[in-house]
Protein backbone atom coordinates (compact mmCIF):
# COMPACT_ATOMS: atom_id res chain seq x y z
CA UNK A 1 0.00 0.00 0.00
CA UNK A 2 2.85 2.32 0.84
CA UNK A 3 4.42 1.34 -2.59
CA UNK A 4 1.57 2.24 -4.35
CA UNK A 5 0.82 5.62 -2.55
CA UNK A 6 4.70 6.45 -3.81
CA UNK A 7 3.95 5.52 -6.84
CA UNK A 8 0.59 7.47 -7.13
CA UNK A 9 2.97 10.93 -5.55
CA UNK A 10 5.66 10.20 -7.95
CA UNK A 11 3.13 10.35 -11.04
CA UNK A 12 2.08 13.75 -9.46
CA UNK A 13 5.12 14.73 -9.37
CA UNK A 14 5.06 14.86 -5.53
CA UNK A 15 8.53 13.69 -4.97
CA UNK A 16 9.55 14.33 -1.53
CA UNK A 17 6.11 13.13 -0.47
CA UNK A 18 6.87 10.34 -2.55
CA UNK A 19 10.23 9.41 -0.75
CA UNK A 20 8.76 9.27 2.26
CA UNK A 21 6.41 6.68 1.12
CA UNK A 22 9.20 4.55 -0.62
CA UNK A 23 10.80 4.60 2.69
CA UNK A 24 7.64 3.48 4.63
CA UNK A 25 7.22 0.52 2.42
CA UNK A 26 11.20 -0.75 2.79
CA UNK A 27 10.72 -0.46 6.69
CA UNK A 28 7.89 -2.61 6.36
CA UNK A 29 9.34 -4.55 4.16
CA UNK A 30 13.40 -4.27 3.70
CA UNK A 31 13.96 -7.10 0.72
CA UNK A 32 11.38 -4.71 -1.08
CA UNK A 33 13.21 -4.41 -4.73
CA UNK A 34 10.75 -2.45 -6.70
CA UNK A 35 10.24 0.14 -3.56
CA UNK A 36 14.15 0.69 -3.57
CA UNK A 37 14.14 0.99 -6.88
CA UNK A 38 11.50 4.12 -7.29
CA UNK A 39 12.91 5.40 -4.56
CA UNK A 40 16.07 5.65 -6.42
CA UNK A 41 14.05 7.37 -9.51
CA UNK A 42 12.63 9.56 -6.64
CA UNK A 43 16.07 10.77 -5.49
CA UNK A 44 17.23 11.60 -8.82
CA UNK A 45 19.72 8.64 -8.41
CA UNK A 46 20.64 5.83 -11.60
CA UNK A 47 20.90 2.27 -10.61
CA UNK A 48 22.35 0.69 -13.36
CA UNK A 49 19.13 -1.68 -13.74
CA UNK A 50 15.54 -2.41 -12.29
CA UNK A 51 14.52 -5.33 -10.67
CA UNK A 52 14.15 -7.93 -12.83
CA UNK A 53 10.76 -8.89 -11.20
CA UNK A 54 9.51 -5.66 -12.21
CA UNK A 55 10.06 -5.69 -15.31
CA UNK A 56 8.37 -9.02 -15.96
CA UNK A 57 5.54 -8.20 -13.88
CA UNK A 58 5.00 -5.08 -15.82
CA UNK A 59 4.88 -6.67 -19.35
CA UNK A 60 2.82 -9.30 -18.30
CA UNK A 61 -0.14 -7.08 -16.86
CA UNK A 62 0.72 -5.00 -19.90
CA UNK A 63 0.59 -8.40 -22.76
CA UNK A 64 -3.27 -8.14 -23.18
CA UNK A 65 -3.51 -4.40 -24.38
CA UNK A 66 0.28 -4.13 -25.28
CA UNK A 67 0.19 -3.42 -28.97
CA UNK A 68 -3.28 -2.00 -29.46
CA UNK A 69 -2.66 0.69 -26.83
CA UNK A 70 1.23 1.77 -27.73
CA UNK A 71 0.03 1.29 -31.81
CA UNK A 72 -3.42 3.71 -31.29
CA UNK A 73 -2.79 5.92 -28.30
CA UNK A 74 0.67 6.14 -27.77
CA UNK A 75 1.46 6.14 -31.85
CA UNK A 76 4.34 3.90 -31.07
CA UNK A 77 6.95 3.53 -33.96
CA UNK A 78 10.63 2.33 -32.57
CA UNK A 79 10.23 -1.27 -34.16
CA UNK A 80 9.98 0.90 -37.72
CA UNK A 81 12.39 3.20 -37.09
CA UNK A 82 14.92 0.70 -36.12
CA UNK A 83 14.30 -1.32 -39.16
CA UNK A 84 14.40 1.22 -41.43
CA UNK A 85 18.17 2.38 -40.25
CA UNK A 86 19.62 -1.12 -40.23
CA UNK A 87 18.30 -1.96 -43.91
CA UNK A 88 20.00 1.50 -44.92
CA UNK A 89 23.13 0.31 -43.24
CA UNK A 90 23.38 -3.22 -43.75
CA UNK A 91 21.07 -3.34 -47.40
CA UNK A 92 20.01 -7.34 -46.55
CA UNK A 93 19.83 -9.14 -49.10
CA UNK A 94 17.63 -12.76 -49.31
CA UNK A 95 16.47 -14.78 -45.85
CA UNK A 96 19.95 -15.80 -44.62
CA UNK A 97 20.80 -13.70 -41.41
CA UNK A 98 20.99 -15.15 -37.67
CA UNK A 99 19.12 -12.51 -35.92
CA UNK A 100 18.61 -12.13 -32.07
CA UNK A 101 15.64 -10.07 -30.82
CA UNK A 102 16.29 -8.55 -27.43
CA UNK A 103 13.25 -7.38 -25.12
CA UNK A 104 11.20 -8.89 -28.28
CA UNK A 105 8.17 -8.59 -26.46
CA UNK A 106 4.86 -9.59 -28.86
CA UNK A 107 6.89 -9.40 -31.75
CA UNK A 108 6.43 -6.06 -33.60
CA UNK A 109 10.25 -5.97 -34.63
CA UNK A 110 10.37 -9.22 -35.16
CA UNK A 111 7.89 -9.56 -37.94
CA UNK A 112 9.78 -6.51 -39.86
CA UNK A 113 13.23 -8.96 -39.56
CA UNK A 114 11.40 -12.30 -40.33
CA UNK A 115 11.47 -11.73 -44.13
CA UNK A 116 15.51 -11.72 -43.75
CA UNK A 117 16.03 -14.29 -41.60
CA UNK A 118 17.33 -17.68 -41.90
CA UNK A 119 17.04 -18.00 -38.39
CA UNK A 120 15.20 -15.58 -35.83
CA UNK A 121 15.50 -15.84 -31.89
CA UNK A 122 13.33 -13.54 -29.38
CA UNK A 123 14.22 -13.04 -25.86
CA UNK A 124 12.03 -11.48 -23.10
CA UNK A 125 11.72 -11.35 -19.27
CA UNK A 126 7.61 -11.72 -19.41
CA UNK A 127 6.52 -15.08 -20.23
CA UNK A 128 2.70 -13.56 -20.96
CA UNK A 129 4.60 -11.15 -23.95
CA UNK A 130 6.53 -14.47 -25.18
CA UNK A 131 2.97 -16.21 -25.03
CA UNK A 132 1.59 -13.61 -27.42
CA UNK A 133 4.35 -13.75 -29.63
CA UNK A 134 4.15 -17.59 -29.92
CA UNK A 135 1.09 -17.41 -31.24
CA UNK A 136 2.39 -15.03 -34.36
CA UNK A 137 4.49 -18.06 -35.54
CA UNK A 138 7.55 -15.50 -36.25
CA UNK A 139 10.19 -16.84 -34.34
CA UNK A 140 12.41 -19.71 -34.61
CA UNK A 141 13.25 -19.81 -31.01
CA UNK A 142 11.77 -17.77 -28.10
CA UNK A 143 13.55 -17.49 -24.49
CA UNK A 144 12.55 -16.48 -21.18
CA UNK A 145 15.50 -14.69 -19.59
CA UNK A 146 18.11 -12.07 -19.27
CA UNK A 147 19.08 -10.23 -22.23
CA UNK A 148 22.90 -10.32 -21.74
CA UNK A 149 22.60 -14.24 -20.81
CA UNK A 150 20.93 -14.83 -24.15
CA UNK A 151 23.79 -12.98 -26.19
CA UNK A 152 26.74 -15.24 -24.40
CA UNK A 153 25.05 -18.29 -25.77
CA UNK A 154 26.56 -17.21 -28.70
CA UNK A 155 30.31 -16.64 -30.00
CA UNK A 156 30.59 -14.51 -33.41
CA UNK A 157 27.52 -16.16 -35.50
CA UNK A 158 24.61 -13.81 -35.25
CA UNK A 159 24.40 -10.81 -38.04
CA UNK A 160 22.16 -8.71 -36.48
CA UNK A 161 21.35 -8.09 -32.56
CA UNK A 162 18.16 -5.82 -32.29
CA UNK A 163 16.17 -3.78 -29.51
CA UNK A 164 13.92 -1.56 -30.10
CA UNK A 165 12.41 0.39 -26.64
CA UNK A 166 14.05 -1.94 -24.62
CA UNK A 167 17.56 -0.20 -23.22
CA UNK A 168 14.71 2.34 -21.70
CA UNK A 169 14.65 -0.85 -19.07
CA UNK A 170 18.39 -0.65 -18.27
CA UNK A 171 20.66 2.03 -17.21
CA UNK A 172 24.06 0.28 -17.77
CA UNK A 173 24.25 -0.57 -21.12
CA UNK A 174 28.13 -2.05 -20.85
CA UNK A 175 27.29 -5.53 -20.02
CA UNK A 176 25.13 -6.10 -22.97
CA UNK A 177 26.85 -4.13 -25.55
CA UNK A 178 29.76 -6.30 -24.64
CA UNK A 179 28.28 -9.46 -24.98
CA UNK A 180 26.67 -8.42 -28.33
CA UNK A 181 29.94 -7.30 -29.66
CA UNK A 182 30.89 -11.25 -28.80
CA UNK A 183 27.98 -12.39 -30.78
CA UNK A 184 28.00 -10.55 -33.92
CA UNK A 185 29.94 -12.13 -36.96
CA UNK A 186 33.05 -9.89 -38.37
CA UNK A 187 30.52 -7.58 -40.35
CA UNK A 188 27.04 -7.99 -38.30
CA UNK A 189 25.65 -5.24 -36.96
CA UNK A 190 23.78 -4.05 -33.41
CA UNK A 191 21.18 -1.88 -33.87
CA UNK A 192 18.76 -0.38 -30.88
CA UNK A 193 16.80 3.03 -29.57
CA UNK A 194 17.08 4.75 -26.55
CA UNK A 195 15.17 8.00 -25.45
CA UNK A 196 17.36 11.25 -25.36
CA UNK A 197 19.23 12.61 -22.87
CA UNK A 198 21.99 15.90 -22.95
CA UNK A 199 25.44 15.17 -21.06
CA UNK A 200 27.20 12.10 -20.91
CA UNK A 201 25.67 9.75 -19.25
CA UNK A 202 22.35 7.56 -18.20
CA UNK A 203 19.12 8.95 -15.98
CA UNK A 204 16.54 7.10 -14.27
CA UNK A 205 13.37 9.30 -14.39
CA UNK A 206 10.45 9.37 -12.46
CA UNK A 207 8.99 7.25 -15.14
CA UNK A 208 10.80 4.23 -14.09
CA UNK A 209 12.65 4.10 -17.64
CA UNK A 210 15.76 5.29 -18.56
CA UNK A 211 16.97 8.09 -20.73
CA UNK A 212 21.03 7.42 -22.30
CA UNK A 213 22.98 10.57 -23.94
CA UNK A 214 24.61 10.33 -27.28
CA UNK A 215 28.26 10.72 -25.68
CA UNK A 216 27.60 7.99 -22.90
CA UNK A 217 25.97 5.69 -25.63
CA UNK A 218 29.13 6.42 -28.21
CA UNK A 219 31.73 5.78 -25.64
CA UNK A 220 30.63 2.58 -24.33
CA UNK A 221 30.24 1.43 -27.67
CA UNK A 222 33.69 2.24 -28.59
CA UNK A 223 34.85 0.78 -25.22
CA UNK A 224 33.28 -2.42 -25.73
CA UNK A 225 34.86 -3.06 -29.56
CA UNK A 226 32.02 -1.10 -31.34
CA UNK A 227 31.62 1.56 -33.85
CA UNK A 228 28.56 3.89 -34.65
CA UNK A 229 27.17 3.43 -37.97
CA UNK A 230 24.27 5.38 -37.62
CA UNK A 231 22.39 7.56 -35.38
CA UNK A 232 19.42 9.49 -35.95
CA UNK A 233 16.92 11.28 -33.53
CA UNK A 234 13.47 10.90 -33.67
CA UNK A 235 10.25 10.49 -32.14
CA UNK A 236 9.92 7.17 -30.99
CA UNK A 237 6.32 7.59 -29.71
CA UNK A 238 3.76 10.11 -27.91
CA UNK A 239 2.92 10.53 -24.04
CA UNK A 240 0.32 12.55 -22.82
CA UNK A 241 0.21 13.79 -26.54
CA UNK A 242 3.86 15.20 -25.80
CA UNK A 243 6.63 13.90 -28.36
CA UNK A 244 9.00 11.71 -26.49
CA UNK A 245 12.41 12.52 -28.66
CA UNK A 246 14.34 9.27 -28.90
CA UNK A 247 18.01 8.28 -30.79
CA UNK A 248 18.69 5.40 -33.27
CA UNK A 249 21.64 3.32 -32.87
CA UNK A 250 23.03 1.18 -35.92
CA UNK A 251 26.74 -0.07 -34.46
CA UNK A 252 29.01 -3.17 -35.87
CA UNK A 253 32.69 -4.32 -34.48
CA UNK A 254 35.12 -1.94 -35.05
Amino acid sequence: ARRAIGDLLLESGEERAARSQYRAALRANPRDAVARYFLAAASHESPDAPPPEYVARLFDDYADRFEKHLVEVLQYRAPELLWAAVADAAQPQGADWTVIDLGCGTGLAGRLARPFAARLTGVDLSADMLAKAREKDIYDELIEGDLTAALLGHAGDVDLVMAADVFVYLGNLAPVLAAARKALRPGGFMAFTVESLEGDSFRLSPTGRYQHSPGYVEGEAKAQGLSVVRREQVVLRYQSRKPVMGDVYVLRPA
